[in-house]
C-alpha cells in the first residue's frame, strides 16, 4: 500500500499517475497526522529536511531520502548523507531518481533491513532537545 503526500496542486495528477501506473494508493493533499503515518509506514520516501529528519528519527522510521536540490545550502544533501552514514536511510539524488531505480530499491529492502534501519534512526534521535538546551542556557545564566 501506499500513503502519499501530495499537497493540494499536485493531488489530481499524482492519484492520475498511480491509476496510470496500476497501482493503488492513497493520495492526500496533506497528512494530519504525521506521528500515525509514520507508525504506520514501513519505509518512507521523502525530502531531508531537518524537520522531516527529526520525525523519522523520532519514530524509527526506514527512510530513502531524496533531498531537494534547489534548497539554498546543501543542508538536505548533508542530512541524507549523515542518516545513510549512521545506517539510518538510503539516499537517493533527486539527480538519480526514477521511476525504475525507485522500484529496485524499494525492492532490495527486505523486512530485516526495514526493521534495521528504523533502529538506527531511532538511535539517532534527540528526544528534548530543546528543553536541554534551555537548561544548560538557564544554568549558564545563574
Amino acid at each position: 500500500q501506499v500513503l502519499h503526500q501530495s499537497g493540494q496542486d499536485h493531488l489530481g495528477a499524482v492519484w492520475q499517475a498511480y491509476t496510470d501506473a496500476g497501482l493503488k494508493a492513497e493520495v492526500r493533499p496533506f497528512i494530519d497526522d504525521m506521528a500515525a503515518a509514520l507508525a504506520w509506514a514501513d519505509v518512507v520516501v521523502c525530502r531531508a529536511g531537518a524537520i522531516t529528519v527529526s520525525e523519522l528519527c523520532a519514530a524509527g522510521c526506514a527512510a530513502v531520502l531524496v533531498p531537494l536540490v534547489v534548497s539554498t545550502t546543501s543542508h538536505q544533501r548533508d542530512n541524507a548523507i549523515f542518516m545513510t552514514q549512521h545506517g539510518a536511510a538510503v539516499h537517493l539524488p533527486q539527480t538519480e531518481l526514477t521511476p525504475q531505480k525507485l522500484h529496485e530499491l524499494l525492492r532490495g529492502l527486505d523486512r530485516s533491513a526495514l526493521l534495521a534501519m528504523g533502529e538506527k534512526a531511532r538511535a539517532l534521535a534527540r528526544p528534548r532537545a530543546a528543553a536541554r538546551v534551555a537548561d544548560e542556557i538557564e544554568g549558564m545564566l545563574k
